[in-house]
């Protein structure tokens, strides 16, 4: 019989454990419950499902209102628009400064 080392019969036990634990991670990983619950279900689709998706309801929409914030770079921008086929209101603000947007074409003040 060879003698085992109990430095590599620790190792061996060690990295048994860790498979084991892994294993058990994967299978159980496996029974979780639906990452999509309580979602509109959005994330299930393709991106081309999510575009005409939102292109039809656009379309059918009678005015559209964007509202929130966008950091581009170091620059934020915070949007807060009421779109209808003929014109717009709204503000948009960068730096401190805000301009608002209202009439058919759109000019700010």
């Amino acid at each position: 019989m060879i003698p085992i080392s109990q430095g590599r019969s620790r190792r061996a036990t060690l990295a048994g454990a860790v498979c084991a634990l892994l294993v058990t991670g994967t299978a159980l990983t496996g029974c979780s419950e639906d990452p999509d619950e309580g979602t509109n279900g959005v994330g299930r689709l393709s991106a081309d499902e999510i575009q005409g998706r939102a292109q039809k309801a656009a379309t059918a929409a009678g005015t559209v209102r964007l509202h929130g914030t966008v950091v581009a770079g170091e620059r934020t921008y915070t949007l807060d628009m009421r779109l209808k086929g003929q014109g717009a209101v709204g503000s948009l603000s960068a730096k401190g400064r805000r301009s608002v947007c209202c009439g058919s074409t759109t000019s700010c003040i």
